[in-house]
C-alpha cells in the first residue's frame, strides 16, 4: 500500500525551516534502496519527491 502524502504541508514545512537558497538534502531509505538529492528550493524538492513511489516502511529524512 502507499502511503498519502500531504505535499502541500511538505512544502510549507520545508519553507518554514529552509532560508531562501539555503543547501539542503533530502534522502529515502526503504530497505536495500534509497536515493537523495541536493536542493535550494523547497518548490523543486517537492516536485522530484512526487517522483518517488513511497511505500509503508519508507523513511524520509532532510
Amino acid at each position: 500500500m502507499q502511503p498519502t502524502i500531504n505535499y502541500e504541508e511538505v512544502l510549507n514545512a520545508l519553507k518554514l525551516l529552509k532560508q531562501d537558497n539555503q543547501l539542503f538534502e533530502i534522502r529515502i531509505i526503504n530497505g536495500k534502496w534509497n536515493a537523495s538529492g541536493y536542493f535550494t528550493s523547497p518548490e523543486v524538492a517537492v516536485q522530484e519527491l512526487k517522483k518517488i513511489r513511497i511505500k509503508d516502511n519508507t523513511n524520509i529524512y532532510f
